[in-house]
Parts: structure tokens; C-alpha cells; sequence
């Protein structure tokens, strides 16, 4: 949607002068804010999970998944009865 620029002029002409440097302010405000989000939802959409580094991390704790598994259901087994 684009509004002439004739017709924006002529609203901030019928504004005293104080309200239109507010409306100004708040127009660039705006701007700059659109402007901040797209940059943050680009940035967001170019990092991807990365599995091998995730991965890695775990390593140094030395975890094994399936252990934790076993153990996490044979707590709750002894928990129905």
C-alpha cells in the first residue's frame, strides 16, 4: 500500500507544528522497528538446528540415552504397585 506523497504532505500541513514532529517521530519509530524484525526473522530463519553439535555437547557429559531410558522406566514400574 503506498499513500501519495501529496496527500501526506497536505495532512501534515493541516497539523501544528508540534504534531506533526510527533507524527514523524513516530512514523520513523515504526520504520525502524519493521525494519529490526525483518532483520531478526531473517536471521532466525538462516540458523538451523545442528544435531552434531548438540550432540557433542552431550558427549562430554557422558550420558547414554538408553541407560537413562531403562532406569527412568524401571522407576516407573516400582511406582504403580
Amino acid at each position: 500500500m503506498s499513500v501519495p506523497k501529496d496527500k501526506l504532505h497536505n495532512l501534515i500541513e493541516k497539523l501544528n507544528d508540534n504534531d506533526a514532529e510527533k507524527i514523524i517521530d513516530i512514523a520513523e519509530a515504526f520504520i525502524l522497528k519493521r525494519e529490526a524484525q525483518k532483520k531478526t526473522q531473517e536471521k532466525i530463519k538462516e540458523k538451523k538446528f545442528d544435531f552434531e553439535r548438540y550432540k557433542g555437547i552431550l558427549k562430554r557429559f557422558n550420558i547414554n540415552p538408553d541407560e537413562m531410558a531403562k532406569e527412568l522406566r524401571g522407576q516407573w514400574k516400582r511406582n504403580i504397585s
